[in-house]
């Protein structure tokens, strides 16, 4: 594990704090308040760990016995603002989803500046391995897997065939499980269309002929003759 820029080197990373440490993740910088400065704490001085995937906020209480621990992506920090003292600088961390603000008080004025320019870069993603650190970290997303056309895996296994690559018979049969597994084609109800009208009579005068049942032609006017009935 990298400590890149640790501005207090006999300050070492509380194994609570390495067990969070996700695979790629690397602390850069740490940043204690401090225990004799005003506003610093002699018994349970709080800290903010720098990594290259977030923030990660210690508060301790009770003698150090209980830790209050906060992490913050750099995505979620809308903003990061210092506060200069006489003596020391108050570090205010504004998160997206929290209405308070993270502060960590009575830091030193060199480690304050270390720590906003690091918070910024963290926002623009410039943290060294930050890239590898988000990879590592984030949730796996499988991809759906393409659906392949039959008909050019077919004409695939068909050069494939002339290649000798396969022979006919497996050409056959892997064909013929492809094909099995295209849709078959809705059959589209088909309205018959009429056929052409049955003439029903021919006229004795002029010879036309009549579509439609009538005592008269149509064209001349001529009456027809109406069957008799047979006899029996």
């Amino acid at each position: 594990m990298t400590i890149l820029g640790v501005c207090y080197l006999s300050k070492k990373i509380e194994d609570e704090i390495l067990r969070m440490l996700l695979p790629g993740e690397e602390v850069l910088l740490i940043a204690e308040q401090s225990r004799i400065a005003p506003g610093g704490s002699l018994t349970t001085p709080n800290r903010i760990y720098v990594t290259n995937g977030r923030i990660i906020f210690q508060n301790p209480r009770l003698l150090g016995l209980r830790a209050e621990i906060n992490d913050f992506s750099y995505e979620d920090i809308s903003n990061i603002r210092l506060h200069r003292g006489v003596f020391s600088t108050e570090i205010y961390l504004k998160s997206r989803f929290l209405s308070d603000e993270v502060v960590l008080p009575a830091v030193d004025k060199d480690t304050a500046s270390r720590l906003n320019e690091y918070i910024r870069m963290g926002m623009r993603k410039e943290l060294p391995g930050q890239v590898i650190s988000e990879r590592a970290t984030a949730p796996v997303v499988e991809k759906p897997v393409a659906m392949r056309d039959p008909i050019a895996e077919v004409e695939r296994l068909y050069a494939l065939k002339e290649k000798g690559a396969i022979t006919a018979e497996e050409f056959e049969k892997l064909k013929s499980t492809l094909l099995g597994t295209i849709p078959p084609i809705p059959q589209v109800a088909q309205t018959s269309t009429p056929s052409a009208v049955a003439h029903v009579g021919t006229c004795p005068r002029c010879g036309a002929q009549q579509s439609q049942p009538a005592r008269f032609c149509s064209t001349c006017g001529a009456a027809f003759r109406v069957p008799e009935a047979e006899s029996t």
